[in-house]
């Protein structure tokens, strides 16, 4: 016999199981996948870097989502939040109802995938999207299938994190550049106590930009009424410059960039060179004898590129090597074996003199090796 105590325990499940049954359709519980398929402007959704950056928000990247069901609840709506704790109805309608931001309203559901797409700005400021403040942070997406109830009570929900970095970091610091013959080489540093995450890269700026074509600077040069006055000056430098090039002094002429500005993709004359350890860079196929501006700009993890740095300058110059040098005096030697020197006058005289001391220099190195003293 069943005791009236165990009946009364039944009952009382019965009912809390049948009420459960009423408020909820049988689904509910089960948590909503979101899964981002797709990027514009990026070859993969998983390219580096993951996140939201300056370009990604300035470009209005459109990220688009999707979820899949497999009911349509009842008496039930969804929609997509931007925020904190979006689940709370505290957080949606009320006293704090400015932590959450509501995107979408309604969305139709259905059976299978249902989608929504957010741009970029909006996922960085979703109360006044666009791109002009600096953030670095977290953003949730929140899809909330809310029950048409007073309390508005959570049917199923699912969240999503974005990443977004649109801060840049710090310009890179003492920058100097040398010449060489139809090259330049720039250096520079960062500032103490930069951040590694600061420093995932860098790239150079060049103007005259040797990798523009020559189509794209006859352009330029057209719709830029001073440029035959830039090429005037460049000839005056040309002159007053005769014996090399000014390597990491000042500008003689006005270039396209200055420090501070915000770099543009033609002003670089590099790829990004990537490692927090690199400090230099070699920029060939310049032109001898015409003034080069240089600046730097770093690259962190987000890839946003910092202010551009304080803008160095050189003329690049025809440098004589030491055989050039040795051949223009009347040297014939090849291959570093035998050589004559024609005539007893003062540039054989000389060349023998720089023989005589490169030998002198490879015995004594000989004799060291072998423990010699001398």
């Amino acid at each position: 016999m069943t005791s009236g105590c165990v009946r009364h325990a039944v009952r009382l499940a019965c009912a809390a199981s049948l009420a459960a049954t009423l408020a909820w359709p049988a689904a509910a519980g089960a948590a909503i996948t979101i899964e981002l398929f797709d990027r514009e402007n990026r070859g993969a959704v998983d390219d580096e870097p993951v996140g939201i950056n300056i370009a990604d928000c300035e470009m209005n990247e459109a990220w688009n989502f999707r979820f899949s069901m497999s009911t349509v609840p009842s008496n039930a709506h969804l929609d997509v939040w931007l925020g904190s704790a979006c689940d709370q109805l505290a957080n949606r309608d009320g006293a704090d109802a400015s932590d959450c931001v509501q995107v979408y309203g309604d969305i139709l559901m259905q059976v299978g995938y249902v989608r929504f797409m957010l741009e970029a700005p909006t996922l960085v400021n979703p109360t006044a999207p666009g791109c002009d403040e600096e953030v670095k942070t977290t953003t949730k997406i929140w899809v909330l299938i809310i029950n048409e109830d007073a309390d508005e009570t959570i049917y199923d929900s699912g969240t999503y994190d974005v990443s977004i970095d649109t801060q840049r970091p710090a310009a890179p610091t003492e920058v100097t550049v040398e010449f060489g013959e139809n090259r330049a080489i720039v250096n520079w540093k960062m500032a103490e106590g930069t951040q590694a995450s600061e420093e995932w890269g860098f790239r150079v700026l060049c103007d005259p930009n040797p990798t523009v074509t020559a189509a794209d600077a006859d352009a330029d040069a057209d719709a830029d009424p001073d440029a035959e006055a830039g090429a005037d000056a460049d000839d005056d430098t040309t002159e007053a410059t005769d014996a090399g090039g000014d390597a990491g002094g000042g500008c003689s002429t006005t270039g396209t960039f200055a420090e501070g500005d915000e770099p543009l993709e033609d002003w670089y004359c590099t790829g990004q060179i990537v490692g927090t350890a690199v400090r230099t860079r070699q920029v060939d196929g310049l032109t001898n004898g015409t003034e080069y501006h240089f600046g730097v700009v770093a690259l962190d993890d987000s890839r946003n590129p910092s202010l551009v740095s304080m803008v160095v300058c050189t003329v690049p110059e025809e440098v004589d090597d030491f055989w050039e040098t040795y051949e223009a005096a009347g040297g014939q030697a090849e291959g570093g074996c035998a050589c004559t020197a024609p005539g007893t006058g003062p540039a054989a005289g000389g060349v023998l003199a720089l023989l005589f001391g490169a030998t002198l220099l490879r015995r004594r190195a000989a004799g060291r090796r072998r423990g010699d003293p001398r």
